[in-house]
């Protein structure tokens, strides 16, 4: 769940704002008001619970400049992001914004609650996703940091989670792929097999983990079957296993191997599906 403190001189507005994001946004959100930044300080310093991000109007009104708002919010919970709202495309505002610390500013015109939910989704992702990386680290056995990975991918809303270990990735003699094997780690959610801890998969039989693996970025991401049927398709692993979808994109962490498939894939762009 995200918290967020709405800060606007707009009563109706931050009603209605705070109102659809509890009922449009796919992650929940619970969203407190303010019209003023003595209110909203008196929430932030009043309540023992942290606010994960800050949505604040660049101009509140009676003298008060919403940038100057967010610093001192900021200063006070430095562990929050903050979004600031603008009525007017001013680079320049955005540029202060930001220069302030600012995660992003955002026009009030008629796509600001998409956008907005998009960023919110984004920004729960990134937070579940270090919280999982951190658990990861402390943990004892590479099968405990597995189910770790694959059980956060679940709660941030993936419908399938998938790990893989890359045996023989450390090996020189195994450069080309040839010699290497993708090997199961765990798996959770829909279609999820029962003997994944067992699975071995040849890796030069697996087009989208070597593209992963070839590329420089942390993630690689893929556009249903873009490189073809994979390897788990060919060969259904896992009774009935349907194949992405041709709208979603689906994600791999490389080296590590990370899968999943969002829960409202028919829904959203933003979702994953598993590939090997």
């Amino acid at each position: 769940m995200i918290r967020a403190l709405i800060l606007d001189d707009d009563p109706l507005f931050t009603r209605l704002l705070a109102d659809r994001l509890a009922c449009e946004s796919d992650v929940p959100i619970q969203a407190v008001v303010a019209q003023t930044l003595e209110a909203a300080m008196q929430l932030v310093q009043g309540d023992s619970r942290t606010f994960d991000v800050f949505l604040i109007d660049e101009r509140l009104g009676a003298g008060e400049d919403g940038i100057s708002a967010m610093e001192d919010l900021m200063r006070l919970q430095p562990d929050a992001e903050a979004i600031v709202f603008t009525g007017f495309d001013d680079l320049e505002v955005g540029y202060r914004a930001l220069q302030a610390g600012a995660l992003c500013y955002l026009l009030k015109t008629d796509g600001l609650i998409p956008e907005l939910i998009w960023r919110l989704r984004r920004l729960h992702g990134l937070r579940a996703l270090d919280k999982a990386t951190r658990q990861a680290d402390r943990a004892e056995s590479r099968k405990e940091a597995a189910d770790v990975i694959v059980q956060s991918s679940l709660q941030m809303g993936f419908e399938r989670a998938w790990l893989w270990w890359v045996d023989g990735l450390e090996d020189a003699s195994a450069h080309d792929g040839a010699m290497q094997t993708l090997v199961g780690l765990a798996a959770d959610g829909a279609y999820a097999p029962v003997e994944m801890p067992k699975a071995r998969i040849p890796l030069d039989q697996s087009p989208y983990a070597r593209h992963a693996l070839a590329s420089p970025a942390e993630f690689t991401r893929f556009h249903g079957e873009e490189l073809g049927p994979s390897y788990l398709t060919r060969q259904k692993l896992a009774e009935g296993y349907p194949p992405p979808a041709r709208r979603l994109a689906g994600c791999t962490a490389a080296r590590r191997g990370a899968l999943g498939r969002p829960a409202r894939a028919r829904q959203r762009h933003a979702g994953a599906r598993d590939y090997a």
